[in-house]
């Protein structure tokens, strides 16, 4: 029971593919620039995980420099 409950506290995703997913959330809202929750409930949608998960691609993806983060908007970065 562990060994699954620790097998599922991963995600599994793709840099490449985080970052295809990330400028087609933007595409489609025909924005730069999208409130945080909105951003968290995108990620959701595509990767079907958690919002806890979803929060952890947010990191991911600010942590390689493809969007930044300004107090709960969050930015493609150019």
């Amino acid at each position: 029971m562990i060994c699954t409950y620790l097998y599922k506290k991963h995600i599994d995703y793709n840099e490449q593919d985080l970052e295809e997913s990330i400028l087609k959330v933007f595409e489609t809202n025909a924005n730069d620039i999208l409130p945080k929750s909105k951003f968290i409930m995108a990620l959701k949608d595509k990767y079907k995980c958690t919002q806890k998960e979803a929060l952890y691609l947010l990191g991911v993806a600010r942590k390689n420099g493809i969007i930044e983060e300004e107090e709960k908007m969050i930015s493609r970065k150019k």
